[in-house]
């Protein structure tokens, strides 16, 4: 499997994960939730919240890819900072509407 391919499927765990934790925030919208996390990171001012969710990210990525802890805060780091969540939030949306018990985390 190619690199491309494989950051692909990372992404679409990762936005999955991310659509179902942000609508237990009080953000209103997604992509807000997730520009928050990035500073959040970016500026090292994590809540317990951003944490939790971070940790949660983090062992479905594991299960899922068996990635090292390395890989994963690499993978979560490059879907926030390269906003690959704007991308992938309606392709995953239509996914689980059409197909609602994908991706339950």
């Amino acid at each position: 499997m190619s690199r491309k391919k494989l950051n692909n499927y990372v992404f679409m765990s990762i936005c999955e994960i991310t659509l179902e934790l942000f609508k237990k925030t009080n953000y209103t919208s997604h992509s807000s939730y997730c520009n928050s996390l990035k500073m959040a990171i970016k500026d090292d001012k994590l809540s317990s919240r951003d944490k939790d969710h971070l940790i949660h990210i983090s062992n479905v990525l594991v299960i899922i890819y068996s990635f090292t802890s390395e890989e994963i805060g690499e993978y979560i780091c490059e879907y926030l900072e390269s906003e690959a969540y704007l991308v992938f939030e309606k392709p995953v949306k239509l996914t689980q509407e059409f197909f609602p018990f994908s991706g339950n985390w």
